[in-house]
């Protein structure tokens, strides 16, 4: 059944589009595939399923937002009992919004195509959406590092920050990864790897996302004065 579902979430992951001065490498990509509406284990959602159909949660986790520690960002499709795409959604700084919007959204055979903001990585099918943002270049600089170390409430349980942590955080982000969006968007990711390489459970993902966020927290912890270690 793994092979089945992986398969199937690798016939359908989105194809990201990155700028080209992003700073973040995506870490992983958590699918969870349904077959009956249910609650997500990623997100406050309830998936609906279409009658007949399948429906793909994506999860896509980077170490950091330019604004703080921890992003999961996600996007769902939908897909009718031939497995023709019906719908696509994606995530916009805890907002969910269609994507599949015709002559709009593209596709690469059965991927939509997705562009990802510059180092805040909300997901939208096309690049002009990103003019409606009015920090889209100021919080990748002027505001890089400002919340710190994000801990949602999924991973309170595991991890934790002070308001030494918090300052760490900002003076880490600030120091290393300010930058100046291009607003050119390529294909390649920018570590080079693909999205059918990053997929694995979400499960997977769940640990992986605490064992990583554990270990930059230790980082940062000890880089003194923000720089790298």
């Amino acid at each position: 059944m793994r092979d089945e579902n992986i398969s199937c979430a690798a016939a359908y992951v989105p194809h990201l589009r990155y700028d080209k001065a992003e700073p973040f490498s995506l870490q992983g990509i958590g699918y969870t595939i349904y077959h009956e509406t249910a609650k997500s284990p990623s997100c406050r959602r309830i998936i609906e399923v279409p009658e007949g159909g399948t429906a793909i949660e994506y999860a896509f986790y980077y170490d950091f937002d330019i604004q703080h520690l921890y992003d999961l960002e996600h996007s769902f499709v939908y897909l009718d009992g031939d497995g023709r795409v019906t719908g696509v959604e994606s995530s916009f700084h805890g907002k969910f919004l269609n994507s599949m919007i015709e002559n709009v959204l593209e596709f690469e055979g059965s991927h939509p195509v997705l562009y990802v903001q510059p180092g805040k990585h909300a997901l939208l099918p096309a690049p002009e959406y990103f003019k409606l943002v009015i920090d889209r270049d100021s919080a990748c600089n002027k505001g890089a590092g400002s919340d710190g170390f994000l801990i949602m409430p999924m991973f309170e349980d595991r991890l934790s920050a002070d308001e030494e942590m918090n300052r760490k955080v900002k003076e880490y982000i600030r120091r290393n990864y300010s930058f100046v969006p291009a607003w050119e968007f390529v294909p390649e990711s920018p570590d080079g790897r693909k999205e059918e390489e990053m997929l694995m459970p979400y499960q997977e993902l769940d640990g992986l996302i605490a064992e990583r966020l554990l270990d930059w927290a230790e980082k940062i912890r000890k880089s003194g004065n923000g720089g790298r270690t």
